[in-house]
């Protein structure tokens, strides 16, 4: 044994300061499979999504109208820039350190549940949830066990929510970017 007998070794984990994060390309991955069609592929059409909000792209709302189409290149770019929106918020909101694959998980759920970053405390996305006060206190199983109660699409129970949730409390705990259909 070398000189450091009966001391134990403290192995820590990589985390980054609060607000100074970027996403992962796995998170760009991850978010082209839950929000694209099937494959990861963009929707070039316009849509309505299981909550009837007219969609494009990879999950893309803003001022879409009925029958708009886009190319694939256009989809990306809108993904980039829609993205972009949440890491920002995700870094004012989180006050506390975090590991890359934490990060992801809390960008991918409020890229698809919103920010809420209003006055009122009514949880209608990241900023008033439990989920996000759990982050906040470091306490971060509890936290984990939050994504699951997100799955209501008009007040009825959606199946891709319920899947997608999963998944994303997979990443949040363990780093596990898998899709899971």
């Amino acid at each position: 044994m070398g000189g450091a007998e009966g001391v134990d070794q403290v192995v820590t984990r990589r985390t980054t300061s609060p607000g100074t994060m970027e996403a992962s390309p796995d998170l760009y991955d991850f978010l082209r499979h839950w929000e694209g069609e099937p494959g990861g592929l963009p929707a070039l059409t316009a849509y309505r999504d299981s909550a009837n909000v007219l969609t494009i792209g990879y999950g893309h709302t803003l001022g879409v109208q009925p029958g708009a189409r886009i190319t694939e290149a256009e989809a990306e770019g809108l993904l980039q820039y829609d993205a972009q929106e949440f890491v920002d918020g995700v870094n004012r909101l989180v006050a506390v350190p975090l590991e890359q694959h934490q990060f992801d998980a809390l960008v991918s759920f409020a890229f698809n549940v919103g920010l809420d970053e209003d006055e009122d405390t009514k949880a209608e996305g990241l900023g008033d949830s439990s989920l996000l006060r759990l982050v906040n206190a470091a306490q971060f199983g509890l936290a984990a066990g939050q994504f699951t109660l997100w799955v209501y699409a008009n007040g009825q129970v959606s199946r891709g929510l319920e899947r997608r949730r999963i998944a994303e409390q997979a990443m949040f705990r363990y780093g596990d970017y898998g899709m899971r259909p």
